[in-house]
């Protein structure tokens, strides 16, 4: 050993030299885990050997776990956004003493705002000691699982225009908005160190997973507009459109497991980014599940307030459904999103800012809105897939401007304006859409167009 260097322990807790373990039996205790040629060593008693081991090796042991106490105040301070949790009491309150329901919608709106950011930290946690097939099962499962909840109290209340609009809006805010943000941060930030390498004024990402997203988009665009283009061809039923829909949800559904499992095992190394660090989980496994649950309960409570509360707080700020329903809700769950983009296009991480925002919208459009479907079949209710005109044609366009600024690879901050200025097109144009407009032409036994 008097030439060796010892293999070290992951986990990045404290180095101990031979000597100190020998001479502590706890820490002599902990080194059982060591490789055999180490114990056998201190086993020996051989001073003079130990001595001379000493000024070459070094056993480094893990980082001992953190109470409870201290993993949940590393979890309170770890994020801006846990500010916002006083809402969730405060929005009890005001729904408990028959507020304004603008006053309780507000209140509800913000604590979502923590609450789904915290929900993506222990489901990642979660995934991080789970395999692959379980930890992709995981974020599937909780990955939107706040755009669900809310989805599923509209889908109790019969609320089909305000589920469609949300998760177009989720779609779009994720496309556009947030991934537009990024681009504008990064390509800022990276401008400022332009007089050292010409590559700084861009950020670059793999063209052939851009390409991968684009397809994947299309195939959940071309789903909602083939069903919007067959439920007006003449001898179709408002049952056939619902039938059409459902079946539609299945393939739909299965296309995206077909895309988690070429990103996860047939070509994993595609999406894998050069730049990406290896994780480690942050809060014990019981903790991270309880947590995990507490605060999906947390979310389904703040849902219900949001539901309930959401049109007669239209009526008294004087904004429409639609409005509400595809600008504002979607912040609830893109707020999460939205600054894991930004900071790792800070980083100039594009290839993970891209798989943040348009792996969201993929989940969305392509999961998350057919599996609405299924539940509403399977409470025997009338949801379908199909949307208006309208909102078909802004979703498509959305994808086609998204698929001609990344499809080379290579983004600027000019490119995330231009998804930006795309964006701001929408909200001006559902700040002025009536709930009518929405609704008008859609029969009231059927699901109702988006």
């Amino acid at each position: 050993l008097g030439s060796r260097s010892t293999p070290s322990r992951s986990g990045g807790g404290a180095s101990h030299t031979l000597l100190e373990i020998a001479e502590s039996p706890e820490l002599a205790r902990g080194a059982q885990s060591c490789p055999t040629e180490i114990t056998a060593l201190l086993g020996s008693g051989d001073s003079a050997e130990i001595e001379d081991a000493r000024r070459v090796c070094t056993i480094e042991f893990p980082k001992p776990t953190p109470s409870v106490g201290t993993q949940l105040w590393s979890l309170l301070t770890s994020s801006q956004f846990n500010v916002l949790l006083v809402f969730v009491p405060l929005s009890v309150f005001l729904w408990l003493g028959e507020f304004s329901a603008g006053a309780v919608f507000s209140s509800a709106f913000l604590s979502l705002i923590p609450l789904a950011h915290m929900l993506g930290v222990f489901t990642e946690d979660l995934a991080l000691r789970s395999s692959d097939a379980t930890g992709a099962l995981l974020n599937a499962s909780f990955g939107n699982a706040t755009e669900m909840i809310i989805s599923i109290f509209a889908l109790k209340s019969k609320m089909y225009i305000v589920i469609k609009n949300s998760l177009i809006g989720s779609v779009l805010g994720n496309m556009m908005l947030v991934l537009g943000t990024a681009m504008v941060a990064g390509g800022l930030r990276w401008e400022q160190a332009s007089f050292q390498s010409k590559e700084a004024l861009v950020s670059r990402f793999k063209s052939e997973v851009v390409r991968v997203y684009i397809s994947v988009l299309m195939l959940a665009m071309m789903g909602f507009v083939i069903i919007t283009a067959y439920s007006d061809v003449p001898g179709v039923t408002a049952e056939l459109t619902l039938r059409a829909s459902r079946l539609l949800s299945v393939l739909m559904c299965g296309g995206y497991m077909l895309y988690l499992w070429f990103q996860l095992f047939t070509h994993r190394e595609l999406f894998n980014s050069d730049l990406e660090e290896e994780e480690e989980p942050l809060y014990s496994a019981w903790l991270a599940t309880a947590c995990l649950g507490l605060t999906t309960v947390l979310i389904a409570m703040e849902s219900e307030f949001l539901v309930d509360t959401l049109q007669p707080a239209a009526e008294q700020w004087g904004l429409s459904q639609a409005f509400i329903s595809v600008i504002l809700l979607p912040i609830v769950g893109n707020a999460a999103e939205h600054a894991t983009a930004i900071v790792m296009a800070f980083k100039d991480k594009m290839d993970i800012a891209m798989g943040v925002a348009v792996g969201s919208s993929i989940q969305i459009s392509l999961f998350v809105m057919p599996l609405m479907v299924l539940v509403s079949w399977a409470m025997g209710l009338g949801l379908d897939l199909e949307f208006s005109v309208f909102a078909v044609v802004v979703l498509f366009s959305s994808v086609l401007i998204l698929g001609s600024i990344v499809v080379h690879g290579v983004c600027h901050w000019l490119a995330g304006a231009l998804l930006l200025l795309a964006y701001l097109m929408v909200c001006v144009v559902y700040l002025y859409t009536p709930d009518s407009a929405s609704t008008a032409a859609v029969p009231p036994h059927k699901g109702g167009r988006g």
